[in-house]
């Protein structure tokens, strides 16, 4: 490891790739822990000058909200918000598909259990269907256009970090505040993109189990 690049672009690429996988491992965990910091600085700044008393996390944590939290939910959201970064038409139909099941299928209401999930399953089918009809050399495009590919790497971290929102039940109008709580998952989102980038998914699967288990067992 040469040195540490705080570039915060480099590590929203795969320049590091070619680096031995221990490298790419320190690099992600120290440029992590420099964000947190920040954010933890934030966020007690905040504190300082008025937090509102509202604003708590859920606690309704059961032994099957920690599967869910320590690993299934890791599991689904690396799915949602990075596998597609590899622009490969089949990991982005499999991205779109989870998207569509998990997030669209909860825009509606439905009381009937089992039409709510073949409901689900036949808008996620169409929006997977969709999106396979697009060639492959489309998404290759977008990838090779520097700017664009960043901007929807930017996109997939924020959107990750602010879909913990609903961690919080209070109204919106603390909205100013939950993005600032939610800058660890900022923080995260970066060295997850870092790690799914450079080393693949499994490796921003892991990673994201690994951090939620430590938080949890901390926290």
């Amino acid at each position: 490891m040469k040195y540490l690049n705080l570039d915060i672009n480099h590590y929203l690429s795969d320049k590091d790739k070619g680096e031995k996988p221990i490298v790419i491992l320190i690099k992600g965990a120290v440029i992590y822990l420099i964000l947190l910091i920040v954010s933890i600085l934030v966020i007690s700044y905040a504190h300082h000058i008025g937090w509102p008393n509202e604003l708590k996390p859920k606690e309704n944590i059961t032994k099957d909200t920690i599967l869910m939290l320590i690993v299934i939910g890791p599991i689904i959201e690396e799915t949602i918000h990075r596998l597609w970064l590899s622009f490969h038409k089949t990991e982005i139909i499999i991205s779109v598909t989870c998207i569509s099941f998990f997030i669209l299928g909860e825009l509606y209401h439905i009381d009937d259990k089992y039409i709510r999930i073949l409901t689900k399953l036949a808008i996620a089918f169409v929006m997977g269907y969709l999106f396979y009809k697009i060639p492959q050399a489309r998404y290759d495009s977008i990838k090779s256009n520097k700017y664009l590919y960043r901007s929807f790497i930017w996109f997939s971290i924020l959107w990750f970090s602010l879909m913990h929102i609903n961690n919080y039940n209070v109204e919106m109008y603390y909205l100013p505040y939950l993005i600032i709580a939610c800058l660890p998952q900022f923080c995260a989102g970066i060295l997850f993109t870092y790690f799914r980038l450079n080393l693949g998914i499994y490796a921003s699967i892991f990673a994201h189990i690994l951090l939620n288990g430590v938080t949890y067992i901390l926290l």
